[in-house]
């Protein structure tokens, strides 16, 4: 997919690497003192078994340098969408919305489900745009609270 001056593309196992280094500079954000979330915290041998497992998007911009990216996973009738990821210097350009959009067209599945910070409203409300709700919250400890969202199409 090409669009605003990038494309969007499954990423290459040589392209972990860099996608490893998006996101840790990504959720570094949500990092404190006492926890660190667990993006922060996975090796390369683990998103290579990631990578493995299901398939990993990345969008690239005319440079060729690796901007945004987004997992999933087949389960039956579920697709399982994660670490949704873009630059900072590429927010508020629709790559998010893309890169979900892309990952749910390349699967063709009937339900979709993610999770992501439930107090991130800048998140939950691009996915509440892309058709998602809240399904429910589960506390992880006092830094961190997850909203769980699923999509279902007729």
């Amino acid at each position: 997919m090409n669009c605003r001056g990038f494309k969007i593309e499954k990423a290459l196992y040589e392209d972990l690497p860099q996608i490893l280094a998006l996101q840790y500079l990504t959720y570094r954000i949500y990092a404190t003192l006492d926890f660190v979330i667990q993006p922060l915290k996975q090796t390369l041998a683990e998103l290579q078994e990631e990578y493995a497992l299901g398939m990993v998007l990345k969008a690239v911009n005319e440079d060729g340098q690796i901007i945004g990216s987004i997992r999933s996973r087949l389960q039956g009738d579920h697709t399982y969408l994660g670490k949704l990821m873009v630059h900072p210097d590429y927010e508020n350009r629709g790559l998010g919305k893309a890169l979900v959009k892309t990952a749910e067209n390349m699967t063709g599945n009937k339900v979709y489900e993610l999770f992501t910070d439930a107090y991130n409203p800048k998140l939950i409300g691009l996915y509440q745009k892309l058709g998602y709700r809240i399904i429910k919250e589960e506390v992880v400890n006092q830094y961190l609270t997850i909203a769980v969202l699923r999509k279902e199409i007729k």
